[in-house]
């Protein structure tokens, strides 16, 4: 839970966003929760290989929502429905 903390403040600190960075801590969360019950349900024990595919886990998510969150801040379009169209 610490990784989820230090990409929130992250998010927050890119973004300038409570809502961006709400959307965003929440999706990241549910990523990584679904991995690890997967690993539950299939009886996987926790071993070295997954605890580092663990850390891998939260760097996809976290880079694919920080580079929509910046470009949805850097969008020179103005209204939010035209920045989500671009991004």
């Amino acid at each position: 839970m610490f990784m989820i903390g230090v990409a929130i403040i992250f998010v927050m600190f890119i973004t300038q966003n409570m809502i961006m960075m709400l959307i965003s801590s929440l999706a990241m969360t549910l990523v990584i929760i679904s991995v690890a019950a997967w690993l539950g349900l299939l009886e996987w024990e926790y071993g070295v290989i997954e605890l580092v595919s663990m850390f891998f886990v939260t760097g996809f998510p976290l880079d694919l929502v920080m580079r929509a969150a910046y470009a949805y801040k850097k969008s020179p379009l103005e209204t939010r429905n035209e920045k989500i169209q671009m991004v």
